[in-house]
């Protein structure tokens, strides 16, 4: 005799991380985060020109710590058009690769955009530096990634 499918705990249970729970639970928990994503982004493109604190993204914020090799930085805030110096104050965007991180700043002359690293990269672009002296130094002192970020 086979069990009815209402009663057959397969049917009736889905994982939520990695443990056991109704498949209305689970349902509920996708849909929920699915409207909560949707009303973030309509509420971020209506309010884009006020710059909402809520629509900042973690690359929009510049108020974060970071490892900056200052001699490759300072070379690299140039115009070369108009060879003059850039403000940091003028970076459109950042993308961060590990401990480096990689800004674009517009000049405040010409406007054009110039990319400015942190670090130097390895030969054949690979990474970055200061992210390869990070993980010898990890493996030196006998530490993982989580010793790392705290």
């Amino acid at each position: 005799m086979e069990p009815k499918e209402k009663y057959n705990v397969r049917m009736l249970r889905g994982k939520m991380k990695g443990k056991l729970a109704k498949i209305k639970v689970v349902n509920a928990r996708e849909n929920n985060y699915a409207a909560t994503i949707q009303r973030r982004e309509k509420t971020c493109a209506s309010e884009v020109q006020n710059n909402s604190p809520e629509c900042l993204h973690a690359e929009d914020s510049l108020g974060s710590r970071r490892i900056v090799n200052l001699k490759v930085f300072g070379q690299q805030l140039w115009c070369l058009s108009c060879n003059i110096a850039l403000s940091i104050n003028n970076a459109v965007s950042e993308k961060n690769f590990g401990l480096a991180s990689i800004f674009k700043v517009k000049c405040s002359q010409c406007g054009r955009l110039r990319t400015v690293n942190t670090d130097d990269k390895l030969p054949g672009n690979e990474g970055f530096i200061v992210n390869t002296k990070a993980a010898f130094g990890m493996i030196d002192a006998g530490i993982g990634p989580t010793h790392l970020n705290t």
